[in-house]
């Protein structure tokens, strides 16, 4: 009787344990979800119209997966061009939080990009606080180049709204 009350005991603890990791993963669902959202939001903002979802936490997945995968063929369809003026479009709707400079040479087809934070004095001479910097030629470089450029900003983007929600 003692080792069937031992076992009922344990099976007891396990079934707790499984409840609470059950809380916890879908409470890290949620967030990711949130995060998903958030990260969804600020790249479909420079490419597609945004849309709202509600409903269950499954419904609102499978939203995101449509969206996501009409996201992708977007970003498939894209060409050197759109992807420049939506980092240019990135750029002016960032201002807030992010300084993001272009500059466009087209004796050597060139767009220089440098990123620098939003507290920067421009005034004090030489500024040297520049978070990213690169340059993407059009008749060398290829559309991987520049969607890696695209995605380390929206990145740095992302990462500049935290910080401006936590301090505020």
């Amino acid at each position: 009787m003692n080792n069937t009350q031992a076992i009922l005991e344990q099976v007891q603890q396990a079934k707790a344990e499984a409840a609470e990791l059950l809380k916890e993963v879908t409470c890290r669902s949620e967030e990711n979800l949130k995060l998903l959202n958030k990260c969804e939001a600020l790249v479909r903002h420079a490419l597609v119209k945004p849309s709202t979802r509600s409903g269950s936490l499954e419904d609102q997945a499978e939203a995101l997966a449509v969206d996501s995968e009409e996201l992708a063929a977007a970003v498939r369809n894209r060409s050197c061009h759109d992807i420049a003026l939506g980092i240019m479009q990135l750029a002016m709707e960032c201002k807030d939080v992010l300084h993001i400079h272009m500059d466009y040479s087209p004796h050597v087809d060139e767009l220089s990009l440098y990123v620098r934070p939003v507290t920067t004095r421009y005034l004090d001479g030489e500024v040297k606080d520049r978070l990213f910097k690169r340059s993407f030629y059009f008749q060398r470089d290829g559309i991987k180049d520049l969607l890696a450029i695209e995605d380390k900003l929206i990145e740095l983007v992302a990462e500049a709204r935290d910080q401006a929600e936590v301090q505020a």
